[in-house]
């Protein structure tokens, strides 16, 4: 039983490790950078609210907070 409960463990570990992996390098990173080329090249205000929006929705989209799935097990 012991053992079973460290593999359990072990496997429940990996997949935090991963996801929080995916959601820091390949969400919050990539469209940061997007985000951050797109206010560089803007010229008025509404362009940057505009993509500040264009991020936080592939934020809550990429990190799985608009899955109705998720949000009904939360």
């Amino acid at each position: 039983l012991y053992t079973q409960l460290l593999t359990l463990r072990y496997h429940m570990q990996f997949f935090i490790d991963t996801l929080q992996y995916h959601l820091h390098v390949d969400v919050v990173e990539g469209h940061y950078d997007t985000l951050m080329r797109t206010i560089d090249t803007s010229r008025d205000f509404e362009s940057v609210r505009r993509a500040h929006d264009e991020y936080l929705n592939a934020l809550t989209t990429h990190c799985f907070l608009r899955d109705r799935v998720n949000n009904n097990n939360i």
